[in-house]
């Protein structure tokens, strides 16, 4: 069964509005709701993710944290993601732009709310083709 990200970028200066939506199709995908509490640190997300496959990956947090690909902070991450409160990071195979994972495999994901007073709600999805 397909499953479908639409991401829409639009630009507004004031007197004009542009951007389109960009429609994702996939056979396959996953999606997280984690809730960070304050102090958070490298808490385990399983994920997994064969770059190859990967055709969409979405990712937005509600206050600032930190993501790490393959290992926690303390390790030796493949990929760190900072995130800004309410500052998406996100990627697909239709826009051009090289896959932020470059050619590494994720076998988990890690994170880290460094607020000490408030939890973070860290939001991911991502579309794979499921069968190769």
């Amino acid at each position: 069964m397909a499953r479908t990200h639409i991401i829409t970028k639009t630009c507004n200066d004031g007197s004009e509005t542009i951007g389109k939506p960009v429609t994702i199709t996939a056979d396959g995908g996953d999606e997280r709701e984690i809730e960070l509490a304050a102090n958070a640190t490298n808490i385990l997300i399983a994920w997994i993710t064969d770059v190859s496959q990967l055709k969409s990956f979405f990712m937005v947090a509600d206050g600032a944290c930190s993501v790490f690909q393959n290992a926690p902070s303390t390790g030796s991450p493949a990929k760190t993601i900072v995130l800004a409160a309410n500052q998406p990071f996100d990627w697909n195979n239709l826009e051009g732009a090289a896959n932020p994972f470059g050619s590494t495999d994720t076998t988990a994901l890690y994170a880290t709310n460094p607020s000490s007073t408030v939890p973070v709600v860290l939001k991911i999805k991502q579309l794979v083709d499921a069968t190769v």
